[in-house]
């Protein structure tokens, strides 16, 4: 994730990231915010698809948020991405808190 919002800022003056975490007892969120040039319409539901990258001149693979999403899942997780080009785009991970789990199971 912040390796893509790195990437996202090259060309910005005043780059920020700004990553943000809460919790609602049941589960954390995790959001990494840039205010880069966001992601085009055209292209926000295919960012998390293997070997797509809009990056071919830096070397972008296509495989870096194919991966993240695949390993967040696997954990029962979810990842999802908001952006509003030209102001930049927010990746949010929602992890399961299972510690809440095996509290309630002991009982």
């Amino acid at each position: 994730m912040l390796l893509n919002s790195i990437d996202a800022l090259s060309e910005i003056k005043n780059k920020r990231i700004t990553i943000k975490w809460s919790s609602n007892g049941n589960s954390h969120n995790i959001f990494f915010e840039d205010n880069g040039n966001g992601i085009q319409p055209e292209y926000i539901d295919r960012v998390f698809e293997p070997f797509f990258s809009k990056k071919s001149e830096s070397g972008g693979t296509g495989l870096g948020l194919a991966m993240t999403k695949r390993i967040i899942e696997m954990y029962g997780g979810t990842v999802s991405v908001t952006s509003q080009p030209p102001d930049g785009t927010t990746f949010n991970i929602e992890i399961k808190n299972y510690e809440n789990d095996n509290i309630n199971n002991m009982e």
